[in-house]
């Protein structure tokens, strides 16, 4: 019998890129699930979230009357940086020390704020990979960044992005960017994919589904489950950043069959096609477990670190009264 699923949201998505409409539009037909309206009949429902700044740790996903009605049954899927996750959640970026297999899984960027065009179109750059290694981005976001720059190597492509942000830019400068982001991917064997703000990075998938093994630089990224990442990317520690290109030389035959099996992995787990197949997989093998009050107590415990304290108080002194809320109602 086929599990009954419900998707929604708790914001309004005039602003976001994704959400259940994304999804079911996107999705090729589910096995194993469908999708319902009723939240009564549903076996779970899954909260499908992107990044609002005015509401950084979901509160009104906790305050909405589905949730509050149905809370075990309960699944929140965001992408933001840095969260305390106070219920079940899917997220790109969870980190190693804050995961806990009963409560949480690790999933891929179901869709970004500005899809890059030329993605789906890397076939038209210049395939000559002379370029062992190469990274086009804003160092802004991590210092572990700005010591990629220091890096010397003969083969390598290295820009530095600075203060640059996708959403400040001129539709002009964003197409040339994108443009340039990829034909810096074509023209190279491996992509370094280093942490940003967050643990995990929207690189890292798309250099999969332009078919480039993704170097893997962040020591809190915690692998999506039930794939073999050493047969497509190149996990580097932090530590060793002075090495990596050493570390990529001795790979360097392996390259291309590599960027093969990235592709197939992003096909088979991370396409649109099969997002919300995988998010519904993810969410059953969630619910499996109930959410108790010593995980609640324990991920609110995360609001004493300074980083989240700080966050609690902005969103309390200043965003709190602005959320732009959406009426929820029962189904």
């Amino acid at each position: 019998m086929k599990k009954k699923v419900q998707l929604l949201s708790a914001y309004s998505l005039d602003a976001m890129n994704f959400g259940p409409a994304w999804l079911q539009t996107n999705s090729r037909p589910l096995e194993g699930y469908e999708l319902v309206d009723d939240s009564e009949l549903a076996d779970f429902i899954i909260f499908v979230e992107a990044h609002p700044g005015w509401d950084p740790y979901y509160f009104q996903v906790k305050a909405h009357q589905v949730y509050k009605r149905y809370k075990q049954k309960c699944i929140l899927y965001h992408d933001a940086d840095r969260c305390v996750n106070r219920m079940r959640v899917i997220t790109p970026n969870i980190e190693k020390w804050q995961y806990e297999p009963k409560r949480h899984a690790a999933s891929h960027f179901l869709a970004l704020q500005f899809e890059n065009q030329f993605v789906d179109r890397i076939h038209e750059f210049d395939q000559t990979r002379r370029y062992l290694f190469s990274f086009d981005g804003s160092t802004r976001t991590n210092p572990l960044r700005k010591r990629l720059m220091s890096l010397d190597h003969p083969r390598s492509l290295l820009i530095d992005r600075g203060q640059s942000r996708a959403w400040e830019m001129t539709s002009e400068e964003r197409e040339q960017y994108q443009r340039d982001y990829v034909e810096g991917i074509a023209a190279s064997q491996f992509i370094l994919c280093p942490a940003g703000v967050g643990s995990a990075s929207a690189r890292l998938f798309e250099t999969m589904c332009m078919g480039r093994p993704p170097v893997i630089l962040s020591d809190q990224w915690l692998p999506v489950g039930g794939l073999d990442w050493d047969t497509f990317s190149v996990i580097i520690k932090e530590a060793d950043v002075p090495r990596i290109g050493e570390i990529l030389e001795s790979r360097e035959a392996e390259a291309e069959q590599m960027g093969q099996l990235a592709r197939k992995a992003w096909e088979a787990n991370f396409s649109p096609e099969v997002s919300l197949q995988r998010l519904c997989e993810m969410a059953e093998r969630l619910l499996q477990h109930p959410y108790r009050v010593s995980a609640y107590l324990w991920d609110n415990l995360q609001f004493f670190h300074p980083y989240h304290f700080r966050g609690l108080l902005r969103y309390y002194t200043k965003f709190r009264r602005s959320v732009p809320k959406i009426e929820s109602t029962l189904s």
